[in-house]
């Protein structure tokens, strides 16, 4: 904030604030000089909730991701509660403190695992596989009648695969893969999946966070589609680093994915997911900061670096 200013206090509550999105969200809000409340989660998410400052909008990122032996029926509550009840518990705290405007991070895989017959768009027939989809939509369909209720702008975002250097699962697996091994029978050529960066992710929540044409709508984000050959080099290529890539049969890494468990991986590295941005484009006026090359190149020089530091 400019000192000259007068401080009229926080305009913006984030929750999850500590995970891989939230950190970058929180960086860039500094470097803007952007007041943001942090709401700490807590392990009861059922508890209610109090602030004590106002505020007008809220970016709510807390949630319970996909986590290994945790996709059976047993778990679905776990993904309930974090991924839904305490979304409702923050917007209704939240709406008695002028809570304007509500931007929910959902997932594209309320579409399903993958897109082989279609591009996806905000239109597509959802179709969610997993505990942590399936509750992540059920959330946008409380939120949305919760925000019906209680006279507040809702806005849901379904981005793709994030990446950078610091991202958790599978890409961090990525990485560790691309620092030891020198071949690697992963490099998928014919494939595209749909990622995104987690800088132009944090751009383009700050955007819905307050443009006028995204009040009460959904999207779908991405920076666009590559091959897992491509995305593997890009990171390589930052990393200094130059493996020999090529792929076993699908067929292969299907059954071996799948004997491990980590089958999601398979449909990351092999499977189709491809999104149409025409209408976040049209409407928002929203285009990538970074270009997929540069900023998968710049994923693996940060995670590079980092290791040294």
């Amino acid at each position: 904030m400019n000192p000259t200013q007068e401080k009229t206090g926080p305009n913006y509550l984030l929750t999850g604030s500590s995970g891989f999105i939230g950190r970058h969200l929180v960086d860039w809000c500094k470097q803007k000089q952007i007041d943001v409340i942090l709401l700490a989660r807590n392990k009861n998410v059922e508890k209610p909730i109090r602030f004590s400052e106002n505020f007008s909008t809220v970016i709510h990122l807390a949630g319970r991701a996909h986590v290994l032996n945790e996709s059976s029926d047993r778990h679905y509550d776990e993904f309930y509660k974090a991924n839904c009840e305490y979304a409702l518990n923050v917007a209704r705290a939240a709406s008695k403190k002028g809570l304007k405007r509500f931007v929910y991070v959902s997932t594209i895989g309320v579409y399903g695992k993958s897109s082989s017959e279609c591009v996806i768009t905000e239109t597509t027939p959802l179709n969610p596989v997993e505990n942590y989809s399936k509750t992540k939509l059920e959330a946008e369909k409380k939120l949305k009648t919760l925000s019906e209720e209680l006279g507040f702008e809702l806005v849901i975002v379904r981005p793709a695969l994030v990446y950078g250097y610091d991202a958790p699962g599978n890409i961090a697996s990525l990485f560790r893969l691309i620092e030891k091994f020198p071949i690697i029978p992963i490099a998928e050529k014919e494939n595209k999946r749909a990622l995104i960066y987690v800088e132009n992710l944090v751009s383009f929540l700050m955007v819905v966070a307050t443009h006028q044409n995204a009040a009460g709508k959904i999207f779908n984000v991405a920076d666009g589609a590559i091959s897992t050959h491509n995305l593997i080099a890009g990171f390589a290529s930052g990393m200094s680093k130059k493996p020999v890539l090529f792929s076993l049969p699908r067929i292969v890494w299907k059954v071996l994915l799948k004997l491990m468990g980590k089958q999601k991986m398979y449909e990351q590295l092999f499977e189709d997911l491809v999104i149409d941005m025409t209408y976040a484009t049209n409407e928002l006026g929203w285009f990538p900061k970074h270009d997929t090359k540069t900023a998968l190149e710049q994923s693996g020089r940060m995670f590079m670096q980092r290791k040294i530091l």
